[in-house]
């Protein structure tokens, strides 16, 4: 078994995460595998995956051990020797299904000198294992054995154990090896100066705290242990610390066997048994030998975890199991493992019938459904573990009809896409339990859609018009981001980065999606046969492709220009494929599934078959854990699950039926608990159009946490001893994963809960505050058993932001500086220019990120002027140069005007007061649009943005998205001014979003030179996607831009200019302007004016515990939620769900917080601009809201209220987009 492990340290302890790629079908861990490192144990999850965190990171080499119970035959693996880095990292080697390394019973730790007498002087150990067969002593040395040493500062070693003296002293080497250590004394005594001959070296005594020149201190006993500084000196034991090793018996006992036998003073557990010296000696055993212990004097009490346990055997894998894990603690308090039984530990079972035991140690089995009584013992101490035996069936969960032609399905979360032939794509909500599935959202893509994949929030589709684009980041409200309808009618498709691969025709197409409004073809290779489907495995750079009577088609994508044939096998008729290491699952409609080895992809060889009555007739095929599920069209509307642990062996473990009626599997997904099929009733092929269609949900795995185990949970980031600054944003990340599944994860701040998520992947941001020097963050998991588990808390250091101090140039378009400008930086502070143009401005934040300052300036009796400076990185504590600001004739025009209307999707035709130049050419009428644009040639209604869209005509589009004044506030229109002598104005203001909501005020100027300015002053659709920027029309080469992080931008003749904001590149130009200045060449000189950020704070406040609350500059909180004047359905519960909320102010912001049991939030320290707020729970999005805060002077008392609306908006059909 191959899994490659991340380990992430904090301190002497390590919370580990622990990820498993896709691994090899021989050897695959699933959940019937339960990984132990240091006794901590973990069960693995179906993929794999596991985590395990909180590993001690002083036990020098260890191995992380892998039990695998499946079938009832039990297997056992180990990764090779790795050692655990205090505050470090360390990749985890393989785990490998076989022969284990054995432990030893004892080491033993030699070396050719007991005294080093040079700096740099080295002593080579040896270490000899015992091992419990007996027999010769074997040298361990160099072979899994790791070393550490009591006092780096006076001796270091190697990973091979070389020794080497760094100054005088006395130092402890511990060996480990397996678990099993073993210890050696090592004196460094270096030849130095003496002054007062007291045996102590002056270097040493100036190092103690003594007088160099005083022989007398040497024979004294500052810490009261009977000892002398000089013997302390000697033993290498601290003379001012009565207890060295801290185990309860001072350093003079310990040496002179005044309480028993003599015993280290630098260990405190001189055998490394795990019971302390001093316990030991009270309880009459020996603490220098590990095989002597007294429990039962040492025990004083036991504890079992899980406390209680319920299995459930699942009729697939016929087996279930749980691993007990026996702690006890100790008469001193010190807690010590007991799960093995060569700690004395039994396990007794109440009814073997329905549980009994089995290696390792611990681990209960389960056998027939019934109950039963664990009780676990030792040395007169026990408990009581009450178990419960289940049984479990896959079965028929439910089902929704589908309209069109259900294809293919991809599933995320609690919701699954399905290709829908002629209606595009359909949106399933499918709830928790899986029981009432139904269709939220549609969008009609413009063609036949006959496969679908998911990567992140996008959809990619396989359609007969080629390759679809979809954001699905809202999955009630999906948008067509592009078409590719270079490939033609496209089967199938799986998308890897910024990479698609397409089978289509007899071809696969390799096509880059980096930008999905200008997707490229890359490559292309005919393979013959009918191309239905492919998977990828990207660690080989391989494309499997299943081209139907031609076979499987093994191709070479290193290089995506030139994707080369490396194998093929005529399998009989491939419809679909899964990779899993060197063997390929095919679907075959044919021969049903089948399994290749593909070592050798030059050769690739079948490995085994189905009956077709076992297997079925098949059209697709996915893998989960050790299965293979297929679609079929043979049995009565069933699904074939196939045993792959052993590809030359395929084992058909059952049949997953859904008898409502017999339909034909066209698509197939699933995730951890269920199964989705796309079935139709009407035909017997992948492709098709329209039909009788279903989506059908069954169960193969149990969905409850009865076993109690608790999830696994570490913070990721950030690490402990991090350092924020006041005011700087703070993402606290956190990996929780459990047996089962995690319900939510509690995130903690000071000792706080203050934000909880249902939704993976679990992040909090909050904003530091001022007034402490360090935070303590934890986090705590919890499944669907209630159990809970807690990470290891994370402290960070906090420190005042050290500010920096701006300075810069205003000058105008001539070079000439300009006095009196007032210049406003992030965090609100300002300054005016002196007569050289220049200024100054101290004390500007550093934590809101890169610095831009904006210049304003009125000449007397002229216009108002604007310039900004390019985003500068801040220099911290020190100067940050701005350079020089050019200020222009830009403004946000007030006199808007003449009311045009509040309709929706409409536009009017309007004469322009002059001859207008649109690269190039004279424009004397313009087409007014409600969308965000003005087009020339004719008008526009198009409300779902896309290049496409945006390139079908010559267009300006300061903001091109589904805007309408009806759902914006009361009086919310577009507005027309074309009274003005220089410049024609057309100002949206205050329109909401169509499926959204909010308030959104923007403006388009066109000035008689051919200037174009957009000026923004309020905009809540921050990440509903919207194009920004200007066309000459159809087939115009483009220039996709970012206009924040480039002032300027130069764009060539009859080049089109734009940015799409999306919900991974969200709106960030509000309360900022873009001018477009026409160039002799024809093209355009873009100068974006932004405006600086707008920074929150944040305090704590009062005594213990501490309680975070939020300061200026604003306070949100919901008001009465309602479904406004939307078309939405009613707004669902929204009790004690996530709500996240943005603002176009500081697009860094994000706030985070939870409702209460009444749906209410308040949340404190909002960035004044356009609010959006979004809540959420279990990954589904369940209302929406949006409104703007202009800014101003706010105390707490003031409240911007949001109406909250259901997230569930049907989407408009906009066949002109397509």
């Amino acid at each position: 078994m191959l899994l490659q492990k991340v380990f992430r340290a904090a301190g002497a302890w390590l919370p580990a995460l622990l990820l498993v790629s896709s691994l090899p079908v021989q050897a695959q861990l699933n959940e019937n595998c339960v990984v132990s490192v240091l006794n901590r144990n973990v069960q693995a999850k179906a993929d794999g995956t596991w985590v395990l965190p909180n590993i001690p990171a002083n036990f020098g080499t260890l191995r992380a051990r892998a039990t695998c119970v499946q079938g009832g035959v039990t297997s056992y693996g180990e990764s090779a020797a790795f050692a655990i880095p205090a505050n470090g990292s360390v990749t985890l080697p393989p785990i490998v299904i076989g022969p284990t390394t054995p432990i030893p019973t004892s080491l033993r730790v030699t070396a050719p000198t007991a005294t080093l007498t040079a700096v740099g002087a080295t002593a080579q150990l040896q270490v000899l294992a015992t091992y419990p067969n007996g027999g010769a002593l074997v040298d361990v040395t160099a072979n899994g054995t790791g070393y550490t040493v009591s006092n780096p500062a006076i001796a270091a070693i190697t990973p091979t154990g070389m020794v080497t003296a760094v100054r005088s002293g006395v130092v402890v080497v511990q060996a480990t090896n397996e678990g099993t250590q073993g210890i050696l004394s090592l004196r460094v005594a270096l030849a130095g100066a003496d002054s007062d001959g007291d045996g102590i070296p002056d270097e040493d005594e100036i190092r103690l705290g003594s007088n160099p020149n005083n022989a007398a201190d040497a024979q004294l006993d500052l810490d009261h242990d009977g000892l002398t500084a000089l013997d302390e000196y000697r033993l290498g034991t601290d003379p001012n610390n009565a207890d060295t090793d801290g185990d309860g018996i001072s350093d003079g006992d310990e040496v002179r066997c005044t309480q028993g036998p003599c015993t280290n003073p630098l260990l405190a557990d001189s055998d490394g048994d795990g019971i302390r010296d001093r316990t030991e000696i009270s309880t009459g055993s020996d603490p220098n030998n590990a095989a002597s212990t007294n429990l039962a004097a040492a025990l004083s009490s036991l504890r079992v975890t899980p406390g209680n346990f319920t299995l459930v055997v699942n009729s697939l894998t016929g087996s279930a199991s749980v691993q007990l894990t026996v702690i006890g603690t100790l008469i001193d308090g010190f807690e010590i493992n007991l799960t093995s039984s060569a700690r004395q530990t039994t396990y007794t079972s109440s009814n073997l019938a329905s549980c009994n035991f089995g290696a390792p140690d611990g681990r209960v089995f389960a056998s027939t459904a019934g109950s039963c009584d664990i009780t676990v013992s030792n040395n007169g101490r026990s408990v009581v573990v009450a178990g419960v035996v289940q049984d479990f069936s896959p079965g028929a969960r439910s089902f929704v009809a589908i309209p069109g032609y259900a294809n293919g399905v991809a599933v995320s979360g609690d919701y699954a896409f399905v290709a829908s032939g002629s209606t595009g794509l359909q949106v399933v909500s499918l709830g928790i339990d899986r029981r009432t599935p139904a269709i939220v959202a549609a969008l009609n893509v413009g063609a036949s859609s006959n496969d679908i994949t998911l990567a992140g929030n996008l959809a990619y589709l396989a359609t007969s018009g080629g390759l679809k684009v979809v954001d699905v980041s809202t999955p009630t409200a999906p948008r067509l981001l592009g078409t590719f309808a270079g490939v033609g009618n496209a089967l199938g498709v799986k998308v890897r980065g910024t990479t698609a691969y397409v089978t289509a025709g007899t071809s696969l197409f390799i096509v880059s999606v980096a930008n999905a409004g200008a997707m490229i073809q890359a490559g292309s290779l005919n393979l013959g046969g009918t191309a239905w489907n492919l998977d990828l495995d990207p660690t080989r750079n391989l494309a499997a492709v299943a081209a139907g009577a031609a076979g499987l088609k093994l191709v070479d994508v290193s290089n995506l220009s030139l994707p080369t044939l490396r194998g093929t096998l005529a399998t009989g008729d491939a419809r679909g494929v899964a990779l899993r290491g060197n063997t390929a699952i095919v679907a075959d409609y044919s021969n049903s599934m089948t399994s290749v080895d593909i070592t050798n992809l030059a050769a690739p060889a079948l490995l085994s078959r189905t009956d077709l009555n076992l297997g079925g007739r098949l059209t697709n095929v996915v893998l989960t854990g050790n299965f293979a599920v297929g679609s079929d069209v043979l049995f009565v509307n069933g699904v074939p699950i196939v045993d792959i642990t052993n590809p030359r062996a395929l084992a058909p473990r059952t049949i997953l039926n859904f008898p409502a009626r017999d339909d034909n599997g066209m698509g197939i997904a699933v995730d951890n608990s269920f199964i989705y099929l796309a079935a139709d009733r009407s035909g017997l092929n992948r492709g098709g159009t329209t039909g009788d269609s279903r989506l059908y949900i069954g169960q193969y795995q149990p969905r409850v946490d009865l076993a109690g185990v608790a999830p696994t949970v570490a913070i990721t980031a950030p690490n402990t001893g991090n350092l924020f600054f006041e005011g700087t944003p703070l993402t606290m990340v956190v990996d929780a994963v459990d047996d089962v599944s995690v319900v939510s994860v509690a995130f903690k701040v000071a000792g706080n809960t203050v934000f909880t998520s249902t939704t993976a992947p679990y992040q909090y941001t909050f904003t530091v505050p001022t007034g402490v020097s360090s935070l303590e963050l934890g986090a705590t998991a919890r499944d669907l058993g209630g159990n809970e588990g807690v990470a290891q808390a994370v402290t960070v250091t906090v420190a005042p932001d050290p500010l920096t101090r701006v300075v810069g140039l205003v000058i105008d378009s001539a070079g000439a500086p300009i006095e009196g400008a007032t210049v406003t930086a992030p965090g609100g502070r300002s300054a005016t220019t002196g007569p050289d143009g220049r200024f100054e401005i101290v004390g500007v934040p550093t934590v809101l990120g890169n610095v831009v300052v904006q210049a304003q300036f009125t000449s007397p009796g002229g216009l108002p002027r604007t310039g900004a400076s390019a985003p500068v990185a801040p220099v911290v504590g020190g100067v940050t140069d701005m350079g020089s600001l050019i200020i222009v004739d830009v403004r946000f025009e007030t006199a808007f005007g003449t009311l045009y209307t509040n309709c929706d999707d409409c536009f009017t035709q309007r004469t322009l007061p002059f001859p207008f130049p649109f690269y190039g050419v004279a424009q004397t009428t313009a087409f007014v649009g409600t969308n965000g644009y003005i087009t020339f040639g004719s008008g526009d209604t198009t409300f779902s943005e896309s290049v496409t869209a945006f390139n079908s005509r010559p267009r300006i589009s300061a903001f091109f998205d589904d805007l309408y004044g009806a759902r914006g506030p009361a009086g919310a229109a577009v507005y027309i001014n074309d009274t003005l002598p220089d410049r024609f104005v057309v100002t949206h203001d205050r329109v909401g979003h169509f499926s959204f909501g909010g308030s959104n005020t923007l403006q388009i100027q066109l000035f008689r030179d051919g200037r174009i300015v957009f000026a923004y002053k309020g905009i809540t659709a921050l990440n509903t996607g919207a194009i920004a920027g200007l066309t000459p029309g159809p087939n115009a080469p483009f220039l996709q831009v970012d206009y924040s992080s480039m002032p300027t931008i130069d764009v060539p003749t009859a080049t089109a200019v734009y940015e799409y904001f999306t919900s991974t590149s969200p709106f960030d130009l509000d309360n900022a302007f873009l001018v477009f200045t026409p160039t002799a060449a024809g093209g355009y000189s873009v100068r974006t004016v932004l405006a600086p950020l707008v920074a929150q704070a944040s305090v704590v406040t009062g005594g213990a515990p501490q309680v975070f609350a939020f300061a200026a500059p604003s306070l949100l909180r919901a008001s009465a939620l309602s479904t406004g004047t939307t078309q939405a359905a009613a707004l669902p519960d929204i009790a004690n769900a996530e709500v996240l909320v943005r603002s176009s102010g500081n697009p860094g912001y994000l706030g985070m917080t939870n409702t209460d049991a009444q749906g209410r939030f308040t949340l404190q320290g909002v960035p004044a601009g356009g609010i959006e707020v979004q809540v959420r729970r279990n990954g589904v999005v369940l209302a929406r809201g949006a409104a703007v805060f202009t800014g101003g002077d706010l105390n707490q008392a003031q409240l911007l209220s949001i109406e909250l609306r259901s997230a569930e908006v049907q989407p408009k059909l906009d066949a002109a987009a397509q």
